[in-house]
Parts: C-alpha cells; structure tokens; sequence
C-alpha cells in the first residue's frame, strides 16, 4: 500500500524540484521554520540552509537529529550533515549511542545492507559512515575514549569505512 502525497507531506517529504517557494524566503525566516511545527517547512529550511554550509548550522543540525520524528526531515538533516564533510565529525561523536533505541546491544547478524528505515544502525553512525574514510582517526580515537555506548557505534562505523566494507549500503 503507498501512502498519499498528504502522508509524506506530514512525514515531512518535500521533493527538491519543491522547494521553489521555500528558496525565496530569507534566511532569518528559515531559522524560524527549521521550529516549525510542520515537518514539510523543517526539511524544506533544513535543505536550504544545509545547502549554504555555514558553519553555524552544523550544530543547529545535529542537535535537531537529537529530537527529530519525522522521517523526511530526519533523512534532510542527515544528508545536511554530510555535506559539511569531516566539519560534521566533531558533533556528530557525542551523538554515537544516543539517538533512538536502534543501537547494537549485542553482537549480531543484522541487514546491514538495508537502505530504509528504521535503520539497523545507528543514525549517527550512518551519517559518519557516508563521510568516509577521512573519520577513521577519529573512530581510532573514540574506541580509547568513547564510552559503553559510542564503542560498538565506533567498530560499525569503522568496519563500514574500511576498504572491503559496506558504505555503498549506507
């Protein structure tokens, strides 16, 4: 069964070719809408804004990754994030095993080649895993320092990046 153009829009789906209305606005309004209480206006600000890569957005987005519901617009800030490069990696670390109840607890075989949600990794992770092989010093680093939570995240991510791995699935 595939869900009406009305369902994606409340799960914030917003096709790019869309967002002509959106690109008009200023960006201090886009500040306000990436608040909205409309999924469809949060993505629509997040993939303008994400598109400007100012500095001062990068942890706007990861914070908003934190609290996000709306699949969509948690699929915009994601690909936001990544478009900040390895810029993105300094706050995305704190958030490896905090986000949502989808980290490993176990060692298991799971589908990691499954593209939709919900994801079989962490979201962190995943954003990580598409920056590539320039986080893995700073994985290195983590496995030393990380703490019960990040550690697993760290060894995905890494495993992921690695030549051999899987981050084409990512």
């Amino acid at each position: 069964m595939k869900s009406s153009i009305m369902d994606l829009q409340k799960r914030g789906y917003l096709p790019d070719d869309s967002l002509g209305e959106y690109e008009a606005c200023q960006e201090d309004k886009l500040r306000i809408l990436l608040d909205s209480g409309v999924p469809l206006e949060r993505t629509a600000a997040v993939k303008i804004l994400a598109g400007t890569q100012k500095a001062e957005y990068l942890p706007v987005f990861c914070s908003m990754l934190t609290r996000e519901k709306k699949l969509y617009t948690k699929i915009a800030l994601c690909e936001g994030i990544v478009l900040y490069g390895h810029d993105a990696v300094p706050f995305l670390l704190p958030l490896l095993g905090k986000i949502g109840g989808n980290q490993h607890r176990i060692i298991g075989n799971y589908d990691l080649k499954k593209k939709a949600y919900p994801l079989p990794r962490d979201i962190a992770a995943r954003v990580l895993v598409r920056l590539g092989a320039a986080v893995l010093p700073d994985m290195r680093d983590l496995l030393k320092t990380g703490d019960a939570l990040q550690i697993p995240e760290a060894l995905d991510v890494i495993g992921h990046v690695l030549p051999g791995g899987s981050s084409e699935a990512v």
